[in-house]
């Protein structure tokens, strides 16, 4: 049986992650979100650092088990955590 797109296992993170902010919104405010998204966008760009020059973490590699991807190297799971 295939997989429907709309049911790989990757649309939960998304889902998970849009309840995080709806969380976050109701629970702590705007300006927390905004602060957390800032920080996660600073990370991320760190890790694209990484991956492409192997300074901050070192030399790796995602595979593509992981999904779509934000950059030809960052898999979106990664930010999303």
């Amino acid at each position: 049986m295939s997989e429907k797109p709309w049911a790989s296992w990757h649309v939960s993170v998304y889902i998970w992650a849009f309840g995080n902010l709806a969380h976050g919104v109701l629970t702590y405010g705007n300006w927390f979100v905004v602060q957390t998204l800032v920080s996660c966008a600073v990370v991320g760009a760190l890790e694209e650092v990484g991956l492409q020059t192997g300074l901050v973490f070192g030399n790796y590699y995602f595979t593509d088990t992981l999904g779509h991807r934000i950059t030809s190297n960052l898999p979106t799971i990664v930010i999303g955590e």
